[in-house]
């Protein structure tokens, strides 16, 4: 009756065993915030990050403070894991975008004038230890960037002209100078994403692309644009514009904003992005 017992305690403890086994794997881990940043100096708003293959975390926005080597990141800084580092001098004015290219190389879009002390127009390139000018850069503000697997870089935002040439709120970088995208948008360029095959996307404050109509939402497929159904309600009620996009593996597109009549629910918006894929339009 003992070896019975003892027996039965045994199995009883391994199925215990099995079972808070099974329970680990079963319920799913609370998701809770990171404390690694609480005790940062960041003194201003952030406005746009950014990651890397390599672990690094970038930030850009409106502040200054000193790294652990009481280097000064002016709105512009990388977080590597474990600390904080600013890139060179940074840059003079905010940083309202950045995007980091297949081969490392950090893109930085905003309002500034020079980028590690050299002329930077709205926008720069970091290398990994300096930053460089891309050409003549643009004659105002970016607001948007994006980079397509190819290394592409797109910029969008309010400007008229990209490395001295007419481009009408966006443009493109090809690792060497400008080029415009047709006849660009008439407003506003708020957000940008890079679907998997390549097509481009923009959201903002605009009511044409390439001359046709599109509703704060278009397509860019190499050579043309195109619009998005009927794009979004661009009502006197509404706050009309399109600012954020995003592109999953299947090349769908997601578009977020302020695009609905004031007083309507989260639902409504979720509802609206959901209307946006790209699987379901086209």
């Amino acid at each position: 009756m003992s070896e019975r017992r003892s027996l039965l305690g045994i199995c009883i403890g391994i199925f215990g065993v099995l079972l808070m086994g099974l329970m680990a794997f079963s319920t799913p881990a609370l998701a809770t915030w990171s404390e690694k940043f609480t005790s940062t100096d960041v003194n201003g708003p952030v406005y746009a990050t950014a990651s890397d293959t390599y672990g690094n975390m970038y930030i850009g926005g409106d502040f200054s403070f000193y790294d652990k080597n009481n280097n000064a990141a002016n709105n512009v800084a990388r977080w590597n894991g474990s600390s904080w580092s600013a890139l060179g001098a940074g840059v003079n004015v905010s940083v309202h975008a950045l995007a980091v290219a297949p081969d490392g190389t950090l893109y930085a879009g905003g309002k500034f004038s020079t980028a590690g002390g050299i002329s930077a127009n709205s926008i720069a390139r970091w290398n990994g230890s300096s930053w460089s000018a891309l050409g003549a850069g643009v004659n105002n503000a970016v607001w948007a960037l994006a980079v397509a697997p190819d290394g592409t870089l797109y910029a969008g935002g309010e400007f008229s002209t990209a490395g001295g040439i007419s481009a009408g709120q966006i443009a493109r970088w090809d690792g060497s100078s400008w080029s415009a995208l047709g006849d660009g948008v008439n407003d506003f360029v708020y957000a940008l994403a890079v679907a998997p095959d390549g097509m481009l996307y923009a959201g903002g404050d605009f009511t044409t692309a390439g001359g046709i109509s599109a509703n704060s939402i278009a397509r860019w497929d190499g050579s043309s644009w195109s619009a998005l159904a009927s794009g979004v309600n661009r009502s006197t009620s509404a706050l009309r514009s399109t600012s954020a996009l995003a592109a999953d593996h299947q090349n769908n597109v997601f578009a977020g904003g302020g695009h609905l009549s004031r007083g309507q629910n989260i639902q409504s918006y979720r509802i609206l992005v959901q209307l946006f894929s790209f699987s379901e339009i086209f």
